[in-house]
């Protein structure tokens, strides 16, 4: 009888000790108190919520909504017509606007933004994301009907740009998922910075614009990216950056494998060189790691240690990418 109880009781703990480690929502153990089952959101994860603070100001622009206005921004330009903007009821607006401009053409500014440079189901490359918000005191406005604002980068490449309209999903990693704009109108003018002359963009409407175009991905594949213990998804963030291609993506958590990985609605090419970057922040610590490598097929790196940084060497070693 006595034996029995003890049995009775092993198979209670046993039970109890378990189901502290299963997940419902898919059905898997996950034991590493630094991995959940599912990932936090961008409101309420650690390294996501640093990362937003770090996003550079606006470009802000006052003037006369009577007026044209034509703004340089180094990697481009954007250029208003006359009488831009309308209240969002369609109401006349006159006398000053103020434009702010969010500006991300490098890997740095796109990781601060939560911005990656993908479809729902493919790679892009970018020449520049912008986005535009106009506003009349507390009045949040609108582009006028009929009216186009230009919006121009510097071509990198002589591939055919296209312009994508920005959806936010709210992901704590590639928030913004891009989707090809055809009414808008797209074509090439001038010689630009580099030579190649400039894709120019004209939009209706004031989201998210990202110049790019769909991405060669040769022999598709996985890649997978193993870290140390103490950095799961619910303390880090980790990219994949094709730095000579200017293509940059997130990676989604495989919580049951407790790795890293580009997800499920999409591969990554056989023989690109790319950079895997982790950023994660523990007891209030920052860490860094990162390394380079040349993409095989299903293949799985392992970061073996994270540097100790501070919120300064962070931006420092993000604006080398």
């Amino acid at each position: 009888m006595k034996g029995k109880l003890l049995l009775a009781l092993a198979i209670v703990i046993c039970f109890t000790n378990c189901s502290k480690e299963f997940s419902a929502e898919n059905d898997v153990i996950v034991t590493n108190p630094n991995w959940n089952a599912t990932t936090p959101n961008a409101t309420n994860h650690v390294i996501r919520q640093l990362l937003t603070t770090l996003q550079p100001g606006d470009i802000v622009s006052i003037y006369d909504n009577a007026n044209n206005n034509f703004i340089n921004f180094g990697e481009g330009f954007l250029n208003f017509p006359t009488n831009c903007f309308v209240r969002l009821n369609n109401t006349a607006v006159v006398g000053n606007v103020t434009l702010k401009i969010k500006l991300a053409t490098q890997f740095d500014d796109m990781i601060y933004y939560n911005l990656a440079t993908l479809t729902n189901n493919a790679l892009l490359s970018t020449d520049g994301m912008v986005k535009i918000e106009a506003s009349q005191g507390n009045d949040v406005l609108k582009i006028a009907p009929g009216k186009l604002v230009d919006i121009a980068f510097n071509k990198s490449t002589s591939n055919n740009y296209l312009g994508f309209a920005g959806v936010d999903n709210n992901s704590v990693t590639n928030n913004t998922t891009w989707n090809v704009n055809t009414t808008w109108g797209v074509d090439s003018i001038g010689t630009g910075a580099t030579g190649t002359g400039l894709t120019r963009i004209k939009v209706d409407s004031l989201v998210w614009t990202n110049c790019d175009y769909f991405y060669n991905q040769p022999n598709p594949t996985n890649i997978y990216l193993k870290l140390p213990a103490a950095y799961g998804n619910v303390n880090t963030l980790c990219y994949m950056v094709f730095r000579t291609d200017k293509v940059i993506a997130g990676m989604y958590a495989d919580a049951p494998n407790l790795q890293f990985f580009q997800g499920a609605n999409y591969k990554v090419p056989i023989g690109k060189n790319v950079r895997l970057v982790a950023l994660s922040k523990v007891n209030n610590k920052l860490y860094y790691g990162a390394v380079d490598v040349t993409i095989t097929a299903n293949q799985t790196i392992t970061i073996n240690a994270l540097d100790e940084v501070t919120e300064t060497e962070l931006q420092t070693r993000l604006n080398a990418l």
